[in-house]
């Protein structure tokens, strides 16, 4: 189910690299998550990443997936949409059984990280 995208987020371009999806992506920096979260300085809030992460791993199945766990997340620089437009979504994916497990991270497509997540969906 998308939430975000195409009103916080547009997928740009994606690819495959033996298993490890990249989406380019775009903030829209007039969405209204921004209007509080903060006026004149917006910061795009973490749970907005984590289900970034959700919406474009569902492009990967074709099928909505709902999270079951977060073993880990990190917020580790600040991702503004003034700084930074664009970003980069890479998962990889393992299925196993009914589950999917991913590992993911957002970060700027070069040496700036601004999220590593790991969790667990089901479909």
């Amino acid at each position: 189910m998308k939430m975000l995208e195409g009103s916080y987020f547009d997928v740009l371009s994606t690819s495959n690299d033996n298993g490890t999806y990249s989406f380019d992506i775009r903030l829209h920096s007039n969405h209204k998550v921004y209007d509080g979260h903060f006026p004149g300085n917006p910061v795009s809030p973490g749970v907005c990443s984590i289900e970034m992460i959700r919406e474009c791993s569902e492009m990967i199945f074709s099928k909505p997936l709902t999270i079951s766990a977060v073993s880990q997340c990190r917020f580790i620089t600040v991702l503004t949409p003034v700084s930074y437009d664009k970003a980069v979504i890479t998962i990889t994916p393992t299925v196993t059984g009914d589950s999917i497990k991913v590992v993911a991270s957002i970060t700027d497509g070069a040496d700036t990280t601004f999220v590593t997540y790991k969790g667990e969906y089901v479909a």
